[in-house]
């Protein structure tokens, strides 16, 4: 009985994913390098193409903002503060006066809801995360940007929704001045290390700033655990990484309709609807440029890994949602 239990299992969880494997054949995906699918916490799909394989240090680009979300939670459980609260200003100061730094908040800069004049879409904004890059120092150069002083919070207190990478670089440097430890270690030893990841590529300023709003590079199996943390309610391998209560503040819609009507922000994570009766298909993502996600579909009890590396196409975000939607999802019965 248990044979044949076992065999049914196995045969339930496997998925076909030949036609999204001849399309990227044809190279209608340009530059895919990873495809792995969990499927009730178990490898169900794994597959490299071109340039990729298992061993892989992935740059991702801004899927692992994520990661800053995740160890603030393990920072504010060990302190036992509402870490979210925590008031920017008060932890690292202001090298100027500026009123709009006022009870601006962690939870502010996680929703990228900040009074900081950044803006990644547009090349003009002040705080655009290619200037910086040009600088050696980041943190002083973030302090001094300008604020929306022009632009009025909503009613719940935050400014609208504007996607800036200072924005977790900034929180990075919150979290490591409250926990008195360099971010990288901390990382490591705090949520890497349970996590049984061992191989991972940090980016650092020219002055030794943490890179805490992507860059980071990690394979695709231990950028998996990332998401099967967050579906497992901050539990992995039996041990609770992450508090329950912070992976329910990560996964809840702080932001609506950020980009596009039904597209919501959490704390580093957005939230995609992507199709199908009774929300099976609502999925928490960390993306990134070139075409990189790891999806959370709670209803499925599932995550989605896919690497890319088709920089700065316009097209790639979408390509990567039609994977994800039209190829990999009617698969997981």
């Amino acid at each position: 009985m248990t044979a044949i239990l076992t065999l049914l299992l196995l045969q339930r969880s496997k998925i076909d994913l030949s036609s999204m494997e001849g399309e990227i054949a044809q190279g209608k995906f340009a530059m895919t390098t990873s495809v792995l699918v969990h499927l009730h916490g178990k490898l169900v799909y794994e597959k490299y193409f071109g340039t990729g394989r298992a061993s892989l240090l992935n740059d991702t680009r801004s899927v692992t903002k994520t990661v800053t979300s995740l160890i603030a939670g393990i920072a504010g459980q060990k302190s036992k503060s509402r870490i979210e609260s925590v008031v920017v200003r008060n932890v690292l100061g202001a090298q100027k006066k500026d009123s709009a730094w006022d009870g601006t908040t962690l939870k502010d800069l996680m929703t990228m809801s900040s009074p900081l004049a950044a803006d990644d879409s547009d090349s003009e904004s002040p705080g655009n995360e290619d200037r910086m890059h040009e600088k050696d120092n980041w943190l002083p150069w973030i302090l001094q940007l300008p604020t929306k002083s022009n632009v009025e919070r909503s009613r719940d207190g935050q400014y609208p929704f504007c996607y800036a990478t200072v924005n977790a670089v900034l929180a990075g440097q919150v979290v490591q001045k409250l926990v008195g430890q360099k971010l990288d270690k901390y990382i490591r030893a705090e949520l890497f290390g349970p996590l049984g990841i061992k191989k991972a590529a940090f980016q650092y300023s020219k002055s030794g700033e943490v890179m805490s709003g992507g860059g980071l590079r990690l394979t695709s199996r231990d950028l998996a655990k990332l998401g099967q943390l967050i579906l497992n309610k901050g539990s992995f391998a039996g041990k609770q990484i992450v508090p329950p209560e912070w992976i329910e503040a990560m996964t809840t819609a702080h932001r609506a309709d950020t980009v596009m009507p039904g597209v919501d922000y959490g704390y580093f994570l957005w939230k995609i609807d992507f199709g199908g009766a009774q929300g099976q298909n609502v999925a928490w993502c960390m993306l990134g440029n070139g075409g990189n996600l790891v999806a959370v579909l709670p209803k499925r009890d599932a995550v989605v890994t896919i690497t890319r590396v088709d920089y700065n196409s316009a097209s790639t975000p979408a390509e990567t949602m039609d994977i994800m939607g039209r190829l990999i999802l009617p698969q997981l019965k």
